[in-house]
């Protein structure tokens, strides 16, 4: 079912990505792309989100509540392995919310509030 998406991330605050874009809804997948030919896809489930991002860098995290998890990026041939601890997952009909840190090792890098609405 086709939705009109808008997406916004903020690393420690400031906003770093915004934007609106048609997107579609599959059972308890939102995918959408942007304007630089990313495709996001946010897999939600009842305990864990998953999200996937293809195009120029390849990015998958798993966010589970009060946890560390992590994921992958690829880009330019590199592969990095990313660690994240999720503060907040708050998932409702129409909106998707994740509060987490960006970590190494243990220690607090950056944090990231994403955003994503969808109607």
């Amino acid at each position: 079912m086709n939705k009109q998406v808008t997406f916004e991330i903020k690393i420690d605050g400031k906003i770093q990505t915004s934007f609106s874009t048609e997107g579609e809804q599959k059972e308890n997948q939102l995918i959408f792309s942007d304007d630089k030919e990313h495709v996001y896809r946010f897999l939600i489930k009842d305990e864990e989100v998953y999200l996937y991002r293809t195009g120029s860098e390849e990015l998958v995290l798993v966010f589970r509540l009060a946890e560390k998890s992590g994921g992958t990026l690829k880009a330019e041939g590199f592969e990095f392995v990313m660690n994240v601890y999720t503060n907040r997952l708050d998932v409702s009909e129409h909106q998707l919310y994740l509060d987490y840190d960006l970590l190494d090792g243990n220690k607090k890098e950056s944090n990231h509030r994403l955003l994503v609405k969808w109607n």
